[in-house]
């Protein structure tokens, strides 16, 4: 779960925590005006019971930024801090000759080594560094997203119809994220589906600004939705190294359908006959194409119906009575019906003479 920044004393010895000292410095004239900062930290695995604040098993590296977030720029040089063992095991360091001053303290967990692959987890806070005087405060990193799941309100979503699609950010550890995150949205082939920024205020209303975006259906066929994480960070600097977080879903649009037209719509038939009829649909006006059709007789004992093609279907005369042929398609409500009167043949006897006769 997401856990946030807290400040806590004498932790040098907790697994997972960023130990934050300022040290005063020594002297007069330019060297005076420094300090220091020293961190202890603890790579997982950790001893049982010991929660290990978001330093997750996958973290390979912690890169310590000591940033002037005026200008974005690094007051020292970054620290690296790399995983000292498969088994884990603490790291401290002191980062010497900082600058009096409050500055921005940015750390970050890694995937990889040196700082490189999947930023993992972050902290950012402002440190006072003062001469003559040492602070001890904890830095808590919070998980930030591996990867992010998408979901779709509508999957597939109707031509000129919209959907909500929503990112749920995911730690490493497959923990849910719930603080803000900014996303950068997509889509493959905006002749399929393309984005709305400015949707229907009910169908907006229901989207978490955001994590959510609304699309809609342009034209039949499948298209992938991309949710890209933008790494906004406070000083407002980029992380280069940062692997891109990227959600992806396969949407699907699907042809709408407001008319179905049956032709004949009427039938009269003798029982034992048959009959062929064809069905178009159409979208405002339009006709649309490739529409797999159903067929069904509400009254099998008076006609069946057999389906011939996509488009087509023979009703079949049983015996005398009404029957109604019923034709839908898959993605509307949009119908057509056939009526269908069976009329019982005419029976000719021819009587023979007798045999001989």
């Amino acid at each position: 779960m997401q856990r946030h920044l807290y400040w806590a004393l004498a932790l040098v010895a907790t697994a997972g925590l960023l130990i934050v000292a300022g040290c005063g410095g020594g002297g007069e004239g330019e060297a005076a005006a420094t300090g220091g900062l020293k961190f202890a930290v603890n790579f997982p695995p950790v001893p049982d019971g010991v929660e290990p604040a978001v330093i997750y098993q996958a973290t390979n590296s912690i890169t310590i930024d000591i940033v002037d977030s005026a200008t974005g720029t690094n007051v020292v040089a970054q620290v690296v801090l790399n995983r000292p063992s498969p088994e884990g095991g603490q790291v401290t360091t002191t980062i010497e000759a900082i600058p009096i001053g409050e500055w921005l303290v940015k750390v970050q967990g890694w995937s990889l080594e040196d700082g490189l692959g999947n930023l993992l987890s972050r902290v950012f806070d402002t440190a006072l560094i003062l001469i003559g005087q040492t602070t001890t405060k904890t830095m808590v990193m919070e998980g930030y997203p591996y990867s992010i799941d998408l979901f779709a309100s509508s999957n597939p979503v109707l031509v000129d119809e919209f959907t909500g699609v929503y990112a749920t950010p995911r730690a490493v550890n497959g923990d849910i994220l719930l603080a803000s995150y900014q996303y950068e949205w997509s889509s493959s082939d905006q002749n399929i589906a393309d984005l709305v920024t400015n949707g229907p205020a009910a169908v907006n209303s229901a989207l978490i600004e955001g994590s959510s975006q609304l699309f809609i259906g342009i034209a039949r066929g499948t298209c992938d939705i991309f949710c890209q994480l933008v790494h906004a960070e406070p000083s407002g600097a980029t992380t280069p190294q940062q692997a891109d977080v990227v959600g992806t879903l396969a949407l699907v649009v699907d042809p709408n359908i407001d008319e179905v037209i049956v032709s004949p719509d009427t039938m009269e038939l003798y029982s034992g006959n048959h009959a062929d009829a064809t069905v178009t649909a159409k979208y405002g006006g339009s006709e649309v194409t490739n529409i797999e059709f159903s067929f069904a007789s509400d009254n099998t004992g008076v006609a069946t119906v057999t389906k011939t093609a996509a488009n087509t279907c023979r009703v079949h005369a049983v015996s005398g009575g009404t029957a109604t042929v019923t034709v839908t398609q898959p993605y509307t409500s949009a119908s057509a019906t056939i009526a269908v009167t069976v009329r019982e043949g005419a029976l000719q006897v021819i009587v023979s003479g007798a045999p001989g006769g």
